[in-house]
C-alpha cells in the first residue's frame, strides 16, 4: 500500500492490530470509485448510477463517521 497510513492503529483500535484488515484500518483517507460508462453520462441515468454508488457505501460512511466520533469523545485526546 502506498496510500497515506498511521503508524500505530488508531485510538480505540488497538486491540485490532492482529486484525486481517489492521493496515486498512491505518489509513488516513479512503476513496471510493467506479467507473462509469459514456452512455451512462449520454442517457442522464448518472444520476441513478452516483445514487446506487452511495447507498453502497452507506457501511464506510457509517464507519467512518463513528471512527471521528469516537476519536472526539476520546478522554486522551489532545487539543488543538
Amino acid at each position: 500500500m502506498s496510500e497515506e497510513r498511521l503508524q500505530s492503529m488508531p485510538r480505540g483500535y488497538s486491540d485490532q492490530r492482529e486484525h486481517a484488515l489492521a493496515e486498512y484500518i491505518k489509513l488516513k483517507s479512503f476513496t471510493l470509485h467506479e467507473p462509469q460508462p459514456k452512455a451512462a453520462w449520454l442517457s442522464g441515468s448518472i444520476v441513478d448510477e452516483i445514487v446506487k454508488l452511495s447507498k453502497a457505501a452507506t457501511d464506510l460512511i457509517i464507519f467512518g463517521t463513528e471512527a471521528i466520533e469516537t476519536g472526539r469523545k476520546s478522554p486522551n485526546r489532545k487539543s488543538v
